[in-house]
């Protein structure tokens, strides 16, 4: 039996892209939109069995979309990604399936892909039925900003020279921290005392 394909449209095209790879790669067939009207399109003519939709797809109202697609398929599972906080409220409203804040972190959208493709239809049934739920929240860290600023700080310059001369220019931090009592202490020499002229 041929499984059905997860539909994602995502704001970000780099992003979407990667993740549609990683989804590929791992079994999970995925079909990539590019804008609104792609994602309707799709679902109209491809066997689909999940929807991932950004809230901001194409810089419209990527919930106003979502709509759209639960009138046109009442039981397909509906993931949201967003950029955004405080989105919980809107997503609970909405009755949608999963809130995934940005940037998404591609292992927990694998698992939360396998466990709705897994679903049943009468689990199915009783999810569409039960709003007031969001069952899979995956809130935004802080760990993206951490990792950048390592790999920024890892990483050397573009030119093996300049790092060199910055080197030899730049003092480290810890130079600094262990030069800081000395230097504080010989600054006192170079300020002049009350009624002596300069040399």
């Amino acid at each position: 039996m041929k499984k059905k394909a997860v539909l994602l449209a995502d704001a970000d095209p780099r992003s979407g892209r990667k993740l549609a790879g990683f989804l590929s790669d791992r079994g999970v067939p995925t079909l990539l939109a590019a804008g609104s009207a792609e994602v309707l399109a799709l679902l109209r003519s491809q066997s689909i069995g999940l929807a991932v939709l950004d809230t901001n797809l194409e810089g419209r109202d990527g919930w106003g979309l979502r709509t759209r697609v639960a009138d046109l398929k009442p039981l397909l599972p509906i993931v949201m990604m967003t950029a955004a906080i405080g989105q919980l409220a809107r997503a609970t409203e909405a009755g949608v399936d999963a809130l995934v804040e940005k940037p998404v972190d591609p292992d927990t959208m694998l698992r939360i892909v396998r466990e709705l493709l897994a679903q049943s239809t009468e689990s199915r049934l009783r999810q569409v039925f039960v709003t007031g739920i969001v069952r899979r929240y995956v809130p935004q860290t802080g760990d993206h900003f951490l990792d950048a600023l390592r790999l920024r700080s890892t990483t050397p310059l573009a030119t093996p020279e300049l790092d060199e001369v910055l080197a030899r220019c730049v003092p480290s931090w810890q130079t600094i921290a262990e030069a800081g009592a000395t230097t504080l202490a010989d600054s006192s020499s170079l300020v002049p005392s009350p009624g002596s002229s300069p040399s």
